[in-house]
């Protein structure tokens, strides 16, 4: 009998033992403080005459340029008469693909009514395209630019034929659901846009969902603008409020200054090294087959950013160190379900900003790209969430003080300034195509946008990545939420709505794990308001207005929670209708767990303002978000009625519990009659006497503990 043959594994499918847990204080800084001081005496002695070579050459390749750009424009008699200018570096090295259009960023925009194309031509002819300085240049002008290509490189140059119905209309593919839309949106992303044209434009869907609401799909070339300047444009001008908003868009802070000098001195050993010692990663995602360029797409339902910000104040951490943890753990677990147990850790590819720090707010933000495409490391083999929150942090503290992001975006400007493009782009494609992840964070506007009188309820967006990254992760918070959006390559992850999953999972784990952990540095401590502005915090906004809201959010969890109980009694595959749509199991309990936060928020905004009008300060933030109130101590705003608001104290907690947070299993406990004891509807009073009675003694043993 034949011995039967041993199936080998793929090398993308083999387990990695997962590396050890080592706190700071334990590793061993001796070897790595050897080979710092080994790197910066070879950089020292490499660099300098790199730099200074590099530096004399740098003139003389301007001039060679510019002289082969004027015979040019000369040769194609200059374009009517137009003075042309050539593409600066940062904006060139997004033309490098053979089809430079592949790169483009795509945007949807979800309003809450009906927009006419007509409408949305006139609001962006005006507001932006017609748009002046206060010199009478066009503010925006490579909104109406195309790109020429010649053979001394990219120039922009003005489009005579241009017309704003070119670039503005309605989208010839009828789409009303969310899935119909991901596929108009997957196939958008094969298409490229038309190269004698200026390189964007807004497609228009009617009619989307339940509510026939009116879809934006907004497609930029990168080389147009950054994902910042963009947002800006949104606010500053486009926007109907036009209120200008002021980010920080530099990474590295006030050692920016010093990583300049510093990579000017190792930058060009740091490179080199970059090119021959860094491997391309080999895992799940990135086999060493190319990848198929057929993109599919997802993104989340909105996410309470105040869940986020909670942890973040927790572990003292920065907000991107969050997210980008939470992608982490994305992965991980979707490599656990369909590859190894044990992943590698993967290269992400990070944008960083290198823009200046403006002084004050830009009405009118200059256009172009400020960024350098970074690669870091992803511990995806780290187990547990807290431990790959704190390595997530060491590598985002190195990335910080490390002169990386300078070098990169220096190379970038030398070799394109010196080297012909397609040698300058082979080179750089070397360095951005070893990366796994792609992985950007925008940071959008907090108060929610009118435009065209029509609110924008959500919108989300798609980075423009180098098409041999296999996933892409777009993270966006607006309007109090956060919003992720995933590409991925068709033929490596076919359902990219299980990253998304994975990474909600990944913040509530967070967020359950620090429930009971307090802000560092936080107390209570009296009050300095006087009794008018108490009195003004109390009744803005109307406690009347936050009952009828309570009231109405409650009526609404109860009527999703007996769907969702007859979902469960039924096929989990039965599609029922809530308010005349079709709904889903998973929707319906996404919709149920939205409404039991917001119901707990609203909760905690009345107790607080009922502890106000009894001089009591209670710290909002220090609540836990996993939908338990904490009681709040004694601490009156005066000693004479200091006795007389204890029973106050203990009413205000009784009445104010909110309702806990149930697994997935305990959804029809959860939403029994017996556990609502919340008395604050009328109809609700008959069927809430042990709610009564349990409040009771809960007041006693609050008075007990006061006293």
């Amino acid at each position: 009998m034949d011995e039967e043959e041993k199936v080998e594994v793929p090398k993308y499918l083999r387990n990695i033992p997962p590396n050890a847990i080592n706190h700071p204080i334990d590793r061993n800084i001796a070897w790595s403080f050897v080979l710092s001081v080994i790197f910066v005496a070879v950089a020292i002695v490499t660099g300098f005459p790199i730099v200074g070579l590099m530096i004399v050459l740098l003139p003389l390749a301007v001039i060679a340029r510019q002289t082969t750009f004027k015979l040019c424009t000369c040769k194609k008699g200059t374009c009517n008469g137009q003075k042309l200018k050539l593409v600066s570096p940062a904006d060139t090295f997004w033309l490098h693909d053979s089809d430079f259009n592949r790169y483009i960023g795509h945007c949807l925009f979800f309003f809450d009514s009906e927009l006419t194309v007509s409408r949305i031509r006139d609001i962006v002819l005006v507001r932006v395209l017609n748009r002046r300085k206060d010199d009478g240049q066009k503010a925006f002008p490579r909104f109406t630019q195309r790109i020429l290509r010649l053979s001394a490189g990219y120039c922009w140059c003005e489009d005579n034929d241009f017309n704003v119905e070119n670039h503005i209309y309605e989208d010839d593919v009828k789409v009303r659901t969310k899935k119909q839309l991901r596929i108009r949106l997957s196939q958008l992303m094969m298409e490229p846009l038309p190269s004698h044209r200026p390189l964007w434009e807004i497609r228009l869907v009617r009619d989307y969902g339940g509510n026939s609401d009116t879809v934006l799909i907004v497609r930029v070339h990168q080389a147009v603008s950054d994902g910042i300047s963009l947002i800006k444009i949104l606010t500053n001008c486009l926007s109907d409020t036009q209120q200008p908003i002021r980010m920080k868009p530099r990474f590295g802070g006030t050692t920016f200054p010093l990583n300049v000098f510093r990579a000017l001195v190792v930058g060009p050993l740091t490179f080199i090294m970059w090119l021959i010692f860094t491997k391309r990663d080999y895992n799940f995602f990135s086999r060493g087959e190319p990848c198929s360029k057929r993109r599919v797409v997802a993104w989340s339902r909105d996410i309470r950013l105040s869940k986020v910000l909670r942890i973040k104040q927790v572990t003292r951490s920065c907000l991107n160190d969050i997210l980008l943890t939470a992608t982490t753990g994305a992965v991980r677990e979707y490599c656990r379900k369909h590859g190894p147990c044990n992943p590698p850790d993967v290269t992400v590819s990070l944008p960083v900003d290198l823009s200046y720090e403006p002084s004050a707010v830009e009405s009118i933000p200059e256009m172009g790209n400020k960024i350098a495409i970074v690669n870091t490391c992803l511990p995806t083999n780290k187990e547990g969430v807290i431990p790959r929150l704190w390595e997530v942090r060491h590598y985002m503290e190195e990335l910080k003080t490390s002169a990386d992001p300078v070098v990169m975006y220096g190379a970038i400007y030398f070799l394109i300034k010196l080297l012909p493009h397609v040698l300058s782009h082979w080179l750089l494609g070397l360095i951005s195509r070893k990366a796994t992840v792609n992985y950007s964070n925008l940071p959008g506007p907090s108060e929610f946008i009118v435009l065209g009188s029509r609110k924008l309820k959500k919108f989300c967006y798609w980075m423009a990545c180098n098409p041999n990254v296999p996933v892409s992760f777009s993270l966006l918070t607006y309007g109090g939420n956060l919003t992720v959006a995933v590409s991925a390559d068709q033929t490596i992850v076919t359902t990219p709505k299980d990253l998304i999953k994975n990474f909600i999972a990944e913040i509530n784990k967070l967020a359950h794990l620090l429930a009971k952990r307090r802000i560092p540095g936080e107390q209570r401590r009296r009050s300095s308001y006087t009794s008018e502005r108490r009195q003004e915090e109390i009744i803005k906004p109307p406690m009347q207005q936050l009952q009828q809201k309570l009231n109405l959010v409650q009526e609404e969890l109860h009527e999703v929670g007996q769907k969702f109980d007859m979902l469960n009694r039924l096929d989990s595959s039965v599609i029922i209708e809530y308010k005349g749509v079709p709904i889903s199991r998973s929707a319906l309990y996404w919709k149920l767990e939205e409404l039991k936060e917001e119901f707990s928020e609203l909760l905690a905004e009345m107790r607080r303002r009922k502890s106000l009008a009894d001089g009591i300060i209670i710290n909002i933030e220090d609540e836990d978000m996993d939908g338990e109130v904490r009681r709040p101590r004694r601490r009156a705003l005066s000693t004479s009625g200091r006795r007389a608001s204890f029973s106050t104290i203990a009413s205000t907690v009784s009445t104010a519990r909110p309702l806990t947070t149930p697994t997935m299993t305990h959804h029809s406990s959860f939403l029994s009659p017996s556990r609502l004891d919340i008395n604050y509807s009328p109809n609700n009073q008959h069927r809430n006497a042990q709610g009564r009675m349990a409040r009771r003694a809960s007041e006693n043993l609050n008075r007990e503990r006061i006293y």
